[in-house]
């Protein structure tokens, strides 16, 4: 008898397919938007089927899909970290389609130039990143971030008051606990000699061309610097040396180990 039932079964077998397509409803279909019957199927669907059903969209670049079809599975389950994950990486891939289609078009590409000088001002160092930041300053003007980077590259290069100035313009745009203990940091250190009055302007001046200090920052600033008392030649010199008083060492005797001969030093 087994054998007989054996033999009925191998027509039925060999009629059903190898591995049926996931999700009938939905696999017939690649247009963008989800059918009403495909968006059931998929809600009443396990993560698995879910899964299998959106990889020839994917191989096919049909994004949009892909993700219709991930974002009706996680509505039934939102937290489902399988889901989450591979929308996550359709998203980017997405993403990255759009940017290559763009550039390959040639628009935006002022955005693109924006976005390399954005990367160079807050990932590089030194005179170029510097001058990325001021190249990405000159199309967004008072953005905090790019003031900040600016800072630090000059106070890396030893300006230290375009630092300030940098430092100061970030902090009335975005209040920070990390700028603030920045500025305070400059403003204790020991500043250089004080420069000469033309060399003082010729910074505040350069400051204000550049964008990090407003109109009104730099006319205050010049103000005080031209109404400042003029610092007297040689006179901290002065008090510096008159601060030491002469002091009597006494008399000293010079002694060599091992020889008791000693030697009187006057």
């Amino acid at each position: 008898m087994w054998p007989v039932l054996a033999l009925a079964l191998v027509p039925a077998l060999a009629a059903a397919p190898l591995h049926a397509a996931p999700l009938p409803a939905c696999a017939a279909h690649d247009g963008a938007e989800l059918e009403p019957a495909c968006r059931e199927a998929i809600e009443a669907a396990g993560w698995r089927d879910v899964l299998e059903l959106v990889e020839p969209w994917i191989r096919a670049r049909n994004y949009t899909r892909a993700l219709a079809a991930l974002d009706a599975a996680l509505a039934r389950n939102p937290r489902d970290a399988d889901l989450l994950q591979r929308r996550h990486e359709v998203q980017s891939m997405a993403e990255e389609a759009a940017w290559l289609a763009s550039r390959e078009r040639g628009g935006d590409g002022a955005d693109i130039e924006l976005a390399l000088a954005e990367t160079r001002c807050t990932r590089l160092a030194g005179e170029a990143a510097l001058r990325s930041c001021e190249q990405a300053l000159r199309r967004k003007p008072g953005d905090a971030a790019l003031l900040a980077a600016t800072g630090d590259h000059l106070t890396a290069l030893g300006r230290r008051d375009e630092a300030l100035a940098a430092y100061r313009a970030a902090l009335a745009r975005a209040p920070s606990a990390a700028l603030e203990q920045r500025i305070a940091l400059l403003e204790g250190s020991n500043p250089p000699r004080p420069a000469a009055l033309d060399e003082q302007l010729a910074s505040l001046q350069a400051a204000r061309e550049k964008g990090l200090i407003t109109p009104a920052e730099y006319d205050g600033r010049r103000a005080a610097l031209l109404a400042a008392p003029a610092a007297v030649p040689g006179a901290q010199a002065g008090v510096r040396a008159d601060a030491v008083p002469a002091v009597d060492f006494g008399r000293y005797h010079a002694l060599v180990i091992g020889i008791d001969a000693y030697r009187h030093l006057p």
